[in-house]
Formats: C-alpha cells, sequence, structure tokens
C-alpha cells in the first residue's frame, strides 16, 4: 500500500491557511472571534515568521486554550503534509505531568479517527490489522500517511509523542514542542520543584531539532496558568522585556499573549463565556490565590504585600539624623540554587527615628557578583556608612565566612587592623513570610521612607518584591528589609499602629526640626 494525497475542498485548503476556520470548520471546536480569533493569529505568526517561530498564550481558564493546542498541533502537520509534502514531522506533547501528555495524546487520536476529519483532509489514523499496518507507537502514534509511505533512517520518533518532568530524554528528537501547563500549582510551591521543572524546559531544546526537514525553524507553542513569576513562562516574558527595553529595536522570538479576564476598560476578555456575572462569582467562591491565577493571568491579583501607594520615597536631605538602630542588612546569593535562581545580593542600609518609622537610606545589589565582589561591597558599605553593623543570616554562609576573614587579613597592614562588623544573624524557625508580615503595619501606616536617591532599577525590583510579595521573582530585598528589624522592638497597639516610647501614638510623626538632616552630616552621599 502507499499513500497518494488527496484532493482538497475548496474549504480544507483554506483551512490550512487559517486556523481559527480550521479549528471552528474542522476540529470541532465552538470558538468566537472574541478571544479566540486573538489566539489563533498568535499561533500562526509563530507557524508562518521565522523570526518569531515560539508562541505562548497566558490567556484565563475555559478560554480553550488547551483545545485550541491541540488543534493547533495537528493544523501543523497537515500544513507539513499538505504544502510542504513532509510527512516525517515530529511534534513533542510536554506537559507537567505524563497523564497529561497521554490525555492530549487520546483527544487528538479520537478526532482524528472521526469520520467527517477523515472526509476533509483524508485518512490520518490508519489500523489495519489485515496488512499489519498501525499509528500506534509505544511512544505516541504515527500518522498515516507517513505509515503508508514507508519509515526512513533518519526519523525514528513518531508523529506525536509524549514528554513530561519525569519522562524526557535527549535520545529523542522533534520538530515541534507544545508545551501544556508545565507548571502547575504543586510543583511551584518551592525552589527544588520549581528549578527541576526549568531543567525539564531548558532540556526540549537540545530535542528540538534547529530546522525541520524543509529548513524551516522548530516552533514551540506553550500554554500557560501563571501560579508565581518565576514560573518558566513567567521568565520568559520577563527575559523579552528586560531585553526590549535595553534595545529598542530588539524583536524576540516569541509571540506572546497575555490576558486577564477583563479587559481594561472593565468589560469581559470572553463575553460569551466567561460574563462579568460568572467572573464575580467566581471571585467570591474561590480562594484569592486560585481566582487571581487562574482567571486574572496574575498570581497576585490586586492582594500583594503592601499597595503600591504605601511605598513612599524621600530624599535623603529631608530624612532625620542621627537614626537608631543604624545598620546595614544583605541578604547574598551565594549557594547554588540561589545563582541557578538568578537571585539578587540585595543590600539595604536603614535606621530608625524615635518615632519608630524606619528609613532606607541606600540600596544595592546584583543577580551578577561572585563572592568577591560581596566582600568588596562590604567593605564600600563600611566606608560610606562609618563602622556600622552589617548584618548577614548565617545560612550555609561557612565559606563565605572564612574567604571574608581571610580578606580581612589581607588587608590589616603596619598594625592596622580591618575589621568589619559583620552580625552573623540565625535564621530561626520563623518563616520567611512571618518575618514579612511584621513590617505591614508600617507600611500601612506609612511609617517606612527609602531614600529618592537609590538606583531607578533597584527602586523598581523593591517595589516589585514589596507589592507581590510570594509571588514576585525575587525576594531578596524584602528578605533584607526584615533582616533590619532584627533586634528592633518598637511598640504597636491592638490596632497595629506604631507607638513613640511614651505609648502615645503618632499619626505621620514630623521631623525633629532642631535634628541635623542626612545631608548636613553626609555632604557626600547626598551628591553621590
Amino acid at each position: 500500500m502507499s499513500w497518494t494525497p488527496k484532493a482538497l475542498s475548496k474549504d480544507a485548503e483554506k483551512g490550512l491557511h487559517d486556523l481559527y476556520f480550521f479549528l471552528k470548520e474542522f476540529w470541532g471546536l465552538d470558538l468566537e472571534e472574541q478571544p479566540h480569533r486573538e489566539m489563533c493569529r498568535v499561533i500562526e505568526q509563530s507557524e508562518t515568521d521565522p523570526e518569531t517561530p515560539y508562541a505562548m498564550l497566558c490567556v484565563p481558564r475555559g478560554s480553550y486554550k488547551t483545545s485550541i493546542g491541540r488543534g493547533a498541533v495537528v493544523w501543523k502537520q497537515l500544513r507539513q503534509i499538505y504544502l510542504h509534502g513532509n510527512l516525517y514531522h515530529r511534534i513533542v506533547l510536554a506537559s507537567a505531568t505524563l497523564a497529561l501528555g497521554e490525555t492530549s495524546l487520546r483527544a487528538i487520536e479520537g478526532r482524528l479517527r472521526h469520520k467527517d476529519f477523515a472526509a476533509a483532509y483524508g485518512r490520518m489514523f490508519i489500523n489495519d490489522r489485515k496488512d499489519n499496518l498501525s499509528s500506534r507507537h509505544p511512544d505516541g502514534f504515527v500518522l498515516a500517511p507517513r505509515v503508508l509511505s514507508g519509515e526512513i533512517a533518519p526519523v525514528a520518533e513518531p508523529s506525536f509523542w509524549v514528554g513530561s518532568e519525569r519522562r524526557i530524554s535527549t535520545g529523542f528528537h522533534a520538530d515541534a514542542a507544545f508545551v501544556d501547563d508545565l507548571n502547575t500549582r504543586e510543583n511551584v510551591q518551592t525552589d527544588h520543584r520549581r528549578i527541576n521543572v526549568q531543567s525539564y524546559w531548558e532540556l526540549l531544546f537540545p530535542i528540538l531539532q534547529r530546522k525541520d526537514r524543509g529548513g524551516r525553524p522548530t516552533t514551540i507553542l506553550m500554554t500557560r496558568t501563571p501560579w508565581i513569576d518565576d514560573d518558566v513562562g513567567g521568565r520568559i516574558e520577563r527575559q523579552e522585556k528586560e531585553r526590549a527595553e535595553l534595545d529598542p529595536e530588539y524583536k524576540g522570538r516569541w509571540n506572546i499573549l497575555h490576558k486577564s479576564a477583563y479587559m481594561d476598560d472593565g468589560s469581559a476578555w470572553f463575553p460569551s463565556v466567561l460574563t462579568i456575572e460568572a467572573l464575580e462569582e467566581l471571585r467570591e467562591t474561590l480562594s484569592t490565590t486560585l481566582f487571581s491565577a487562574n482567571y486574572l493571568c496574575d498570581p497576585v491579583g490586586r492582594t500583594g504585600f503592601v499597595e503600591e501607594s504605601q511605598i513612599v520615597f524621600m530624599e535623603r536631605e529631608k530624612m532625620p539624623s542621627p537614626l537608631r538602630w543604624l545598620r546595614a542588612a544583605v541578604d547574598p546569593s551565594q549557594h547554588t540554587d540561589a545563582k541557578v535562581l538568578g537571585c539578587y545580593t540585595a543590600e539595604l542600609v536603614g535606621g530608625y527615628d524615635r518615632f519608630a518609622n524606619l528609613y532606607v537610606l541606600d540600596a544595592r545589589g546584583s543577580r551578577d557578583w561572585e563572592t568577591a565582589d560581596v566582600i568588596e561591597s562590604f567593605f564600600q558599605l563600611n566606608q560610606d556608612y562609618k563602622d556600622i553593623p552589617i548584618m548577614v543570616e548565617d545560612s550555609h554562609m561557612s565559606h563565605f565566612q572564612h574567604a571574608l576573614k581571610l580578606e580581612e587579613e589581607n588587608r590589616s597592614k603596619d598594625g592596622d587592623r580591618v575589621h568589619l562588623r559583620v552580625q552573623w544573624v540565625p535564621v530561626g524557625s520563623e518563616s520567611k513570610y512571618q518575618k514579612w508580615e511584621k513590617l505591614q503595619p508600617r507600611f500601612r501606616s506609612r511609617r517606612v521612607f527609602f531614600a529618592e536617591e537609590i538606583d531607578s532599577k533597584i527602586k523598581a525590583e523593591i517595589k516589585e518584591e514589596l507589592v507581590r510579595g510570594r509571588a514576585a521573582r525575587f525576594k531578596d530585598f524584602l528578605d533584607a528589609l526584615a533582616m533590619l528589624e532584627t533586634g528592633v522592638r518598637p511598640r504597636i497597639d491592638r490596632a497595629g499602629q506604631m507607638m513613640d516610647q511614651s505609648g502615645r501614638m503618632e499619626q505621620n510623626a514630623p521631623s525633629n526640626p532642631r535634628e541635623k538632616t542626612w545631608a548636613a552630616l553626609m555632604p557626600e552621599l547626598v551628591r553621590r
């Protein structure tokens, strides 16, 4: 037996060029112009533009993104067969779990075997016992045109095969990937799980051929539910945004559609199904975490750690001086997991006035600092702020402590001993979030002030961490901010308001006009 291309009808031919039309007329999906035309356009762009071969759909649950993805990969195969004459295209179905990938495989098989689909595009699934011909394969299935035409030596993998976090092999190869909800609520709960999923994502690239048999770039279609910012899709979105900001002419390889269930004007993005009434009912029924991730496509939604309006910046010259408990707090990214996750080394310098207001005079940090850079920053802090305590959380830091001691000895010359006032703070039994929560009363009563002169990039990162809390990609400045509280015991009333030492609540306590300012005390700091 051999395979002969079917003479396609006008509509079937149109379907090869119009994904929305194909999914409605031949794949059996009940789609709407709003929002599905836009979703299909993003996938079409990645299929037809060799400069942007990757597509991501980060859209509300119930928008049919997985169903559209399953139909789209079949559409990609049909285009290869009928437009490019390639019967040996391979697509990996990559999901968080093997079960989800196998569900997609069964759904695709079921539709391919439907008589209406076969009437339009010919037989795509074969199971002919008489001639011992079958599309079934231990790792997926092979499309009928390839079965009937015979196998070739360079292609061993089936037309569709399944991969998962625990089942992926660089011995397999593919020309395209459908990455469906790689991150789940469960596998983002710990750094360890997130690193494993990130590694799985990176393993897909050695599997994907650089180009398919016709010389076109390999394609990726990703669907995403954003449980945290630091999932695989979140990293991609952030990297694309940062590169575009650095280079206005940058054109990335990704087409990204990231939509909330609400339009900017407050109307519904999917008005026929996810109506405003339905969304408000879901908001009341679901927890904030579930609703935000699934329908706002925002891991935090409107309930971040603090409101952005509560983050106050003030010029250093207007801050009171001297401050009590002036110290530096450092959250160093010197252990392996922190390096893998791309964490900051975050440094804050702050102190308190007599009304228990917290003033953050300085904030420094980098994702790129190595041990030597961090140690150098400690000496710079000591020089800029004249022998203040430098507080560091004592967690996996024995190597760093040893390196710091050696550098102190190296800088001690002619009898002048160089010694930093580093205080190693025990981790303690409280979770990080419990430590952060102690800061919330200060922000709610607007009793935390950051220096206006802090570098704009660091200011943006601080705001991101404070507003998004646990959902933020990084939490390093938030950890350092919590560390500034170590050993400080201001009084707090039952309503969570700060009190001065007399026990009287001070609302918007003014600075003492007789106190010197930081501008007078440290003019070189203001000029910097």
